[in-house]
């Protein structure tokens, strides 16, 4: 496979190479997890959490080519390679295919992000890891079914002019 030239964002790529050197375990936590845990540690390390890159801007500023450079750094250099996940989702071709991200930028729901996320995600990786997600999801789902229905069987407005006369009080 052909390497090619990225000469551009220099700082940016040095700053992804510490932020990726950080997230990794270092050799202790690889290769002697138990021992370490035994052993008395002033600042105990937790296990690192995943971690999620979102980039965001208008368009023709370069976020597709920077990002794509990223994802070689993390998949090909040592001694990330092995080590990390990547997933590259494009928004832009993403958004030709989800109508509810043909809406603008401030327009897009944070619900719209998740769901695209995990979608990606369960196809690359597979869908047996989401499960609390997914259970999120569904007991979501049937709060809004209980809710509705509960709008339902009341008289024309009564119950949601009461919640909006209180404001924000009335989400509780």
């Amino acid at each position: 496979m052909g390497q090619d030239i990225f000469l551009a964002r220099t700082e940016e790529q040095r700053q992804f190479r510490r932020s990726l050197t950080a997230l990794i375990p270092t050799r202790r936590q690889r290769h002697l997890p138990t021992f370490g845990k035994l052993l008395p540690q002033r600042n105990p390390t937790p296990e690192p959490e995943p971690s999620v890159l979102l980039f965001y801007g208008p368009g023709g500023m370069g976020k597709t080519t920077l990002t794509q450079r990223l994802r070689t750094i993390a998949q090909n250099e040592t001694p990330f390679k092995s080590q990390v996940n990547t997933l590259f989702l494009d928004w832009e071709h993403e958004q030709k295919l989800t109508v509810e991200l043909q809406v603008g930028h401030d327009n897009i729901s944070p619900d719209t992000v998740l769901r695209v996320l995990h979608k990606a995600l369960a196809k690359a990786y597979g869908g047996n890891s989401f499960g609390d997600y997914e259970k999120a999801l569904k007991e979501l789902n049937q709060a809004e079914e209980k809710v509705n229905k509960a709008l339902q069987g009341q008289p024309d407005n009564s119950l949601p002019d009461q919640v909006s006369k209180l404001g924000a009080k009335g989400v509780y």
